[in-house]
């Protein structure tokens, strides 16, 4: 039996290719959700040490808590200190998780690079090539978000005890500066990373650069993109453990959208001074 091939009415035009960054961004998810999946659940692969490392947190902290019921409370601030020190514990020993979580990440941003500017994509072969190409920074900067969480909890735990309520707002400061500002800075340099062949300390220079001239965009861009990960940050075991799968399977999809908005954001500010040739590619302007 002979298949059928269907014949387009029209013949396939320049005028019918992405004009804008928007528009790269539903053609890839057009053509390529299947293997943005795939990638999510390589996410999800790597991401399984970090995923075992909370619920076997949930599930002390359920534990203790029924061990709890009949206690004093004495007991009771006795037992919250030692949380307090098991989750920075915590957070001290997922550093190491997050620097095997960063060998996926890598890999997967070099292939979001290649659909950002409409090229050929070879699944395995570039994203092993972003793993070669990519790992160290893109795992220096997980480690360095590592490394600030477990300072912002360490701050966090210890903001009660300060002797005034406005000692202890103000003790909560760092917490705001790294929400509102090594946040987004990090997440530019993972945009960036693929892209331009630079030491990290540049990286982190020109995404500095990037964010103090996009700075309100950058924050509702990064808004947008994190939301998948809300409901993973619930207290409960199973937000966190259906939430981060969720989460997980979407990731590259919201990567991509940041990558194609960084995109848009260096074509304004620094391509233009840095790599010119790089400007609206991936894109044809009608």
């Amino acid at each position: 039996m002979k298949r059928k091939f269907k014949i387009a009415q029209n013949d396939y035009t320049k005028n019918m290719l992405p004009h804008n960054r928007r528009e790269v961004f539903f053609d890839v998810v057009k053509l390529h959700w299947k293997k943005l999946l795939l990638l999510g659940l390589i996410l999800l692969l790597f991401y399984l040490p970090l995923l075992l490392s909370t619920v076997t947190g949930d599930i002390y902290v359920s534990n203790l808590y029924q061990s709890l019921e009949d206690a004093d409370d004495a007991q009771r601030l006795s037992a919250g200190q030692a949380l307090a020190n098991l989750d920075v514990l915590k957070s001290l020993v997922n550093i190491l998780f997050w620097g095997v979580f960063a060998v996926a990440f890598a890999g997967m941003m070099r292939v979001l690079r290649q659909y950002a500017w409409e090229e050929n994509i070879h699944l395995s072969t570039d994203f092993g090539k972003g793993i070669r190409d990519n790992y160290l920074q893109t795992a220096a900067v997980f480690v360095l978000s590592g490394i600030v969480y477990a300072l912002c909890l360490t701050v966090y735990y210890t903001a009660p005890s300060y002797t005034t309520a406005l000692l202890s707002a103000l003790s909560l400061l760092p917490i705001g500066i790294s929400l509102l500002v090594i946040l987004p800075i990090l997440m530019i340099a993972l945009a960036m990373i693929p892209v331009y062949s630079n030491r990290l300390w540049v990286t982190l220079k020109n995404a500095f650069f990037i964010y103090a001239r996009c700075l309100f965009k950058v924050l509702l861009a990064m808004l947008c993109c994190l939301i998948i990960w809300l409901p993973a940050l619930i207290p409960n075991f199973y937000c966190h453990v259906f939430g981060s799968l969720f989460a997980l399977l979407f990731t590259p999809f919201a990567a991509l959208g940041w990558t194609l908005f960084c995109y848009d954001c260096f074509d304004a500010h620094l391509n233009p001074i840095v790599c010119p040739e790089l400007i609206g590619k991936g894109t044809f302007p009608a």
